[in-house]
Parts: C-alpha cells; sequence; structure tokens
C-alpha cells in the first residue's frame, strides 16, 4: 500500500490488495513457505508500469533483509 500512498501521490491512481495469504498447518511450528496471492490495479498503463518497478524493488528488499528466497509472479490479465 505505500506504493499507492506514498509514491503515486495523493490522485493515486492504482489500488495494491492481498487478498489472500497461505503459509503452514500446524499453529506452534514456523512454516518453510508462505504464499500471498492479490492484485494490482490501475487505470493507465504507466501507473502499472510505475507500481510493478517498486512491487519488485520491495519485494527483492524485504528478501535480502530477511535472507530469504521470494519468486513473483505476475498475471497480466486485464489491460
Amino acid at each position: 500500500q505505500t506504493i499507492v500512498s506514498r509514491e503515486l501521490g495523493h490522485r493515486g491512481g492504482a489500488v495494491v490488495s492481498i487478498g489472500r495469504f497461505v503459509a503452514g498447518e500446524a499453529n506452534n511450528v514456523i512454516p518453510d513457505h508462505a504464499l500471498l496471492e492479490g492484485t494490482i490495479r490501475s487505470f493507465g498503463r504507466d501507473v502499472t508500469t510505475r507500481v510493478l518497478e517498486r512491487f519488485h524493488a520491495i519485494v527483492e528488499g524485504i528478501a535480502a533483509t530477511y535472507a530469504v528466497r521470494a519468486e513473483l509472479e505476475l498475471l497480466d490479465q486485464y489491460p
């Protein structure tokens, strides 16, 4: 959400939503992987490109910070 609120200004023009988070099966074990699914929507291709660039940078930065591996799969479904 910081991509929209801090980098696109007050007009925004995009929505980033995580609607699914799945990790592990037990309540007392830290899982070795997690899955997050969501959507990125905007009103223009230029805004989408900017959001995706920052999204990649944030994912890579978080993975580097915690010394983990992150895979990012994007499906371009709607113009």
